[in-house]
């Protein structure tokens, strides 16, 4: 289901008056699109300085990486160069990718 779809069956229930019973929402997306160039100054806004903002530069700035596709018949992969990641939030863990949000 599109973002645009979820919005629209979201106001049709409201406006219908029928009770929604819980709206979900995927992140996923969303933290891909995360500018680190805009983040780490509103780290620095809301108090966020010293060790806790080395963490967090260290954590968002210098990433790299690149996409292996594998061949299930022929064992031969195929590696894309590595490239510099410019936007996005490491997903590995669920908090990180939650406090980054709420900061952006």
């Amino acid at each position: 289901m599109s973002s645009y779809t979820l919005i629209c069956e979201t106001y049709k229930a409201l406006n219908n008056t029928r009770l929604a019973g819980g709206i979900y929402f995927d992140l996923e997306k969303a933290l891909d699109c995360v500018n680190c160039s805009i983040l780490l100054p509103k780290s620095e806004v809301y108090g966020i300085m010293d060790k806790a903002y080395t963490l967090i530069k260290s954590y968002l700035e210098g990433r790299e990486q690149r996409l292996i596709c594998k061949d299930k018949f022929s064992n031969n992969n195929t590696c894309s160069i590595w490239a510099i990641v410019k936007h996005g939030v490491s997903q590995g863990s669920v908090m990180g990718a939650v406090a980054f949000f709420n900061l952006y």
